[in-house]
């Protein structure tokens, strides 16, 4: 019985990496068809990552390497939408990155390209930028959501009142 019930959650997390390991294919498509304007080299960078065998083991492996990237990739995708305005842009993006970190800590660097293409496409001063509501909420729950993992995986035994 519990080897059935172990048996069908390693099927449903691949499954689920699969299934992003798919939509990751669509969103390099996507973000590349933005960079570029180009369905040419949209459909040759989302055919080289479909194609790729890094991508392939990662996608069929159940592990935590897989929706990292997804969260890459969104972060890149939902930057470089330019039909959505710049201060919803970057809130959502924080929220993904925020969220991203209790998958892996890494996903804290999907922050990076996104101010790379701040600097590089953005007309908006940085500090008003910083200074609108949205943009200091977004933070305030990234710095949140960022930390919430950090409390949950802190050992029991820091705590020694805490199970008596």
């Amino acid at each position: 019985m519990e080897l059935g019930l172990e048996l069908g959650f390693f099927l449903i997390t691949r499954f689920f990496t699969i299934a992003l390991g798919t939509a990751s294919v669509y969103l390099v498509y996507k973000i590349y068809l933005s960079l570029f304007s180009s369905c040419k080299a949209a459909l040759v960078s989302a055919f080289l990552l479909a194609t790729s065998m890094t991508h392939i083991g990662l996608s069929i492996t159940a592990r935590h390497w897989m929706p990292t990237s997804f969260i890459f990739l969104l972060v890149l995708y939902v930057v470089t939408r330019e039909e959505v305005a710049e201060r919803v842009r970057y809130f959502i993006a924080l929220l993904i990155a925020g969220v991203g970190v209790g998958v892996d800590t890494t996903a804290i660097l999907a922050l990076i390209p996104a101010f790379f293409w701040y600097v590089t496409h953005s007309t908006t001063p940085f500090l008003r930028l910083l200074r609108d509501r949205l943009i200091q909420t977004g933070i305030v729950l990234f710095v949140a959501l960022a930390f919430l993992p950090t409390l949950l995986y802190i050992p029991l035994n820091l705590f020694p009142s805490y199970g008596s």
